[in-house]
């Protein structure tokens, strides 16, 4: 009809679905730490950095990504070498 005349698809005012995702996501997280920390402070008189929901966990994450990438690295090293016996990604001597 005469209301979708020169509306480009995907072109809606407003924020997308993805938008609305990451705002959730990084909000969750938000109230996940603040609930989390005053519960601890309220239960387990804790304070400070200790009060923060598992700590143990969050203090693993940077070892547990350098390991992940790692291992991604490796595999694929693996895979590309497979499927390219012969090195043609990397340079020969011309004689």
């Amino acid at each position: 009809g005469p209301a979708t005349v020169g509306v480009v698809p995907g072109d809606e005012e407003g924020l997308s679905t993805g938008w609305w995702f990451i705002i959730m996501l990084f909000g969750g997280v938000g109230l996940y730490i603040a609930l989390g920390c005053a519960y601890n402070i309220q239960t387990r008189s804790v304070t400070g950095i200790d009060a923060c929901p598992h700590l143990s966990f969050w203090r693993e994450v940077p070892g547990l990504i350098r390991d992940g990438c790692s291992v991604s690295y490796t595999v694929g090293m693996r895979l590309v070498r497979m499927l390219c016996p012969c090195n043609r990604m990397f340079y020969q001597q011309v004689s």
